[in-house]
């Protein structure tokens, strides 16, 4: 069990290695994907059919989270997290590599870049989607878990408002492959920052339970897959992740044909209102109750998500 200063230096390095997870999950499909479909739609002119399969296909991965469970057992969620990164700093690259591939043969290239999305969704479901939990619950008290989620909430979104911001004033009508290499490589020194920080933190791993068993992985999955509690949760965060993920950016780019800077500040603009609303909302659930905000919080996107239909190109 830590003490009071080491859950307090652990919540400061938890917050410091993922000040840029959103521009990193972008990249190769999560959260909003944004990134991934500035790419698609300016560095390989794909069509809204294949963007549309291409960021839908890390929902078919998910259930490979439970990969995650294994990894942390048998190396640690410290070793996890640090091999987590260590993949992705490799896998990034690939991303410039599929344009050239793509331009000498589009379906080869479609392929080629469907492959690495899905590596990269993997190595991150089965370590960082995994591996965070356990630290972040010892480093916290039960009556500060919100807190420091609100912190960190404001953190990440605060580093994205500022990586769209710089976006939204540097690009031009399109997103060159020199512009992209710029964000990979920016994501790839994260990665190995984030890796250094991780390392930092002080973590027991006597408190998880250890992998002492010689059961293999495939005994693992099947007795995580027995329990209908899982299996339930899995259905409903592949559900989640797919009615998740409008093709924002690709109906910017290809149906009201705006220019990449131009899609960049309207990026800013909705996350400097994700922003305002992690305070607003988390005053109202104090006042008013989970629930009730949440109704309120749908009733207003079925209220305003009609709007886009009057938003024709």
């Amino acid at each position: 069990m830590l003490n009071q200063k080491e859950r307090s230096d652990n919540q400061k390095l938890l917050i410091a290695s993922n000040i840029a997870i959103i521009p990193l999950l972008t990249s190769f499909g999560g959260v909003d994907a944004s990134l991934i479909q500035l790419y698609a739609t300016s560095l390989l002119g794909l069509q809204e059919s294949e963007i549309g399969f291409v960021i839908g296909l890390p929902s078919l991965v998910i259930p490979l989270q439970m990969a995650g469970i294994y990894f942390v057992k048998r190396w640690g969620s410290k070793h996890t997290l640090i091999i987590g990164f260590a993949l992705l700093f490799c896998l990034l690259p690939l991303m410039l590599i599929v344009p050239v591939v793509y331009a000498k043969n589009t379906t080869l290239g479609l392929a080629f870049f469907c492959i690495t999305i899905l590596f990269m969704n993997i190595v991150h479901n089965a370590t960082k989607g995994v591996a965070f939990q356990p630290i972040i619950r010892e480093s916290t008290l039960p009556h500060e878990r919100g807190w420091f989620f609100g912190k960190m909430r404001l953190t990440v979104h605060g580093f994205n408002l500022l990586f769209f911001a710089i976006l939204s004033v540097t690009l031009g009508k399109k997103v060159a492959l020199q512009d992209y290499a710029y964000i990979v490589v920016l994501l790839m020194m994260y990665c190995l920052f984030a890796g250094f920080i991780t390392y930092q933190i002080k973590f027991s791993e006597t408190s998880q339970s250890t992998y002492t068993t010689s059961h293999l992985l495939f005994d693992d999955i099947r007795e995580i897959f027995a329990n209908q509690k899982y299996r339930l949760l899995i259905t409903i965060l592949t559900l989640c992740f797919l009615s998740s993920l409008p093709l924002f950016v690709t109906y910017l780019a290809i149906g009201l044909q705006l220019n990449a800077n131009y899609i960049s500040q309207l990026i800013t603009l909705n996350i400097a209102g994700t922003l305002t609303g992690i305070a607003i909302w988390g005053r109202l659930i104090d006042r008013i109750g989970f629930m009730r905000t949440i109704y309120i919080i749908v009733l207003m996107l079925a209220t305003v998500g009609v709007l886009w239909l009057f938003v024709q190109p």
